[in-house]
């Protein structure tokens, strides 16, 4: 079903798997480029609010029980990268 937004700045573009206990989550920011915003802040604020969700979510309870990590990457509005981060198992 994607790409869907997720919210007003975010959309998700599709999701990976790499093996039985790795999926990526492809998103896009279409309101950033990344010339214009502080990368290392950005990721440090995502992977700070991704890590509480991936902790408590309970959405994603089955892949913290099954040990499925989750890894996350984010491009901006051109498709240049973002930033790139995993919380589970590796």
């Amino acid at each position: 079903k994607c790409p869907i937004a997720t919210d007003e700045n975010t959309r998700m573009d599709s999701a990976t798997v790499f093996n039985e206990y790795m999926i990526t989550y492809h998103y896009t920011i279409h309101t950033v480029s990344n010339k214009d915003i502080d990368l290392a802040k950005f990721k440090g604020s995502m992977q700070s609010a991704m890590d509480e969700k991936y902790k408590t979510d309970p959405q994603l309870k089955i892949y913290r029980e099954n040990k499925i990590a989750v890894a996350y990457d984010y491009k901006d509005k051109a498709g240049n990268f973002l930033c790139y981060f995993i919380f589970g198992e590796k």
